[in-house]
């Protein structure tokens, strides 16, 4: 073993307690968020999702876990609640007491044959939505669609 290859060992066996003693979960400072002066979200958030072209059951049941996990009080796993409290507390901007906003699909369409074209283009939305403005529009394409 050269002297060089023995330092590199060395510091490796310096560095893994180290690594593995990091890995413990620490509870961080977040530090308050900013406001912008921007719109910001004081309701339920109503979705409506196309599923553009080739779009797979498990790519469509994971986006739809995570949609779920969303609302979830609690969970055996890890979830994005936590998060979208951060993101319900924001309403405070707006002078708003800060209260739940549950996400919810609202509607689901499937287009697998690419009915408008392998290349989309905001005109489609309202499509989507049916006009109506209290639905977000979330399109989830294959990777052949831009």
């Amino acid at each position: 073993m050269t002297p060089a290859s023995l330092t590199i060992l060395l510091a490796l066996a310096l560095l893994l307690p180290t690594a593995k003693a990091t890995s413990i979960a620490v509870e961080r400072h977040v530090p308050p968020l900013a406001y912008n002066d921007g719109d910001i979200l004081t309701s339920n958030i109503n979705i409506a999702i196309l599923w553009y072209g080739n779009v797979t059951t498990v790519q469509k049941n994971k986006i739809l876990a995570f949609l779920k996990s969303i609302n979830a009080k609690s969970a055996p796993q890890l979830n994005v609640n936590s998060w979208w409290r951060v993101v319900e507390s924001d309403q405070t901007f707006a002078r708003k007491i800060p209260s739940p906003m549950p996400v919810k699909v609202m509607a689901q369409k499937e287009d697998p044959s690419y009915s408008q074209g392998k290349v989309l283009i905001m005109a489609l939305i309202p499509g989507l939505t049916g006009g109506n403005n209290n639905l977000l529009a979330f399109i989830v394409a294959s990777d052949s669609v831009t």
